[in-house]
């Protein structure tokens, strides 16, 4: 029998379908949810040869001590929690999801814009209280893309439609020319008055928005559904304790699920934050959640070059 643990919580959508979507070869156990505790994750892995991964990180010391695992399955497209110099080291192959559905990701980006602009949250009460506050107008507020991926594509389409004035940053124009080109992200924090964040995270990358450019978005909005360690976190959570910045909009952090500075800014109140869910709608979830299957079948049935991705140093 082939052992697979699987962690992701979204996987209860399959119910009982789950193991039949393995076959009978297959010993699944599924835990409903993110392994939090290295001990137990270790645990864990040490009887598996798979694993179809969340957040958990996987590092030197859990692969070691896990020789009979051969793959991991990342249930999305980031990594960044496992460490793939060791994991070739030990002849572990990671494989991931790349194309889960942008335009959720997007739609879910633009739920925090509009929470935000016209005061959803802040007008929830049920009180009864019959307190009004201004919006703030797509006309009087141009966005700025910090990457024009797929996610920030669709985005800036979505902004552009409810007329929002649309300003990015890549390092190439794209030419799209509903979008206007600025070729330095401070550039950019400059001339918008709405932030939104839609970077890979890379050594590149990681906290490219600093001290000097979270100073630049004063009396701004910030948006980030990219990745938590692509931000001074600590940083921001002070300069939102200030008052500095008008307000962000995170479903993404540095510590998942949240602890530590990451927990505090959660708990702001000028912070509408959510739990890493851009793409948590039944039809990406369950689309991922086969994919990240199939990653598996292949690799054990030697269907190298039908993996979605392999990711290598």
């Amino acid at each position: 029998m082939i052992r697979i643990l699987i962690t992701p919580q979204a996987f209860e959508l399959f119910g009982d379908n789950l193991d039949s979507l393995f076959g009978d070869e297959y010993d699944i156990e599924f835990t409903g949810g993110i392994i939090s505790d290295k001990k137990e994750l270790i645990s864990k892995l040490k009887k598996v040869d798979g694993f179809i991964i969340g957040s958990e990180k996987i590092d030197e010391e859990v692969l070691n001590q896990c020789p009979n695992l051969k793959v991991l399955s990342r249930f999305g497209v980031g990594y960044n929690s496992i460490d793939i110099t060791q994991t070739n080291l030990n002849n572990v192959m990671v494989a991931v999801v790349p194309d889960m559905n942008p335009l959720a990701v997007a739609r879910h980006c633009l739920a925090l814009l509009l929470s935000f602009t016209n005061n959803i949250i802040l007008q929830n009460n049920h009180n009864g209280d019959w307190i009004r506050n201004y919006n703030l107008s797509p006309e009087e507020n141009d966005i700025g893309l910090i990457g024009l991926g797929p996610i920030g594509l669709y985005f800036g389409h979505l902004c552009k439609k409810i007329g929002y004035k649309v300003n990015y940053y890549s390092r190439t124009n794209k030419n799209v020319t509903e979008f206007n080109y600025i070729d330095s992200i401070d550039e950019l924090i400059e001339k918008s008055q709405i932030i939104s964040l839609h970077l890979k995270s890379t050594m590149d990358t990681k906290k490219i928005i600093n001290k000097d450019r979270i100073d630049m978005m004063y009396g701004k909005l910030f948006l980030n559904t990219a990745r938590g360690d692509l931000v001074d976190e600590d940083y921001l959570y002070h300069s939102l304790c200030d008052k500095k910045l008008l307000g962000a909009g995170l479903d993404v952090f540095t510590n998942e699920p949240s602890f530590g500075i990451s927990e505090k800014l959660q708990k702001l109140e000028n912070v509408i934050s959510t739990c890493h869910t851009a793409v948590y709608d039944n039809y990406s979830i369950k689309n991922t959640g086969l994919k990240s299957i199939d990653n598996i079948k292949y690799f054990f049935e030697g269907n190298f070059e039908k993996i979605n991705r392999i990711v290598e140093v």
